[in-house]
């Protein structure tokens, strides 16, 4: 539904064994490339300066969610 762009924070599976675990993704810069394969759920809307210093594997001590979307109203975030 939305492109990934800086900011943007979107979910993916990964291969794992017999099974698939999921990913998020923190874009730190536009990544078309994930663009139809993976899924833009949300923004980052304060710590931005944090999600530039995270590296692969680094883990979340919190997360909050601001507001809610109904996937009837998707078009609203």
């Amino acid at each position: 539904m939305h492109a990934f762009e800086r900011g943007s924070v979107g979910i993916g599976f990964v291969r794992q064994g017999h099974g698939r675990k999921p990913v998020l993704y923190l874009p730190v810069s536009p990544a078309a490339l994930w663009d139809g394969g993976y899924t833009c759920f949300g923004r980052i809307i304060s710590g931005m300066p944090a999600a530039d210093h995270m590296v692969a594997g680094d883990a979340f001590l919190k997360v909050s969610i601001k507001d809610e979307v109904a996937w009837i109203d998707y078009r609203r975030y």
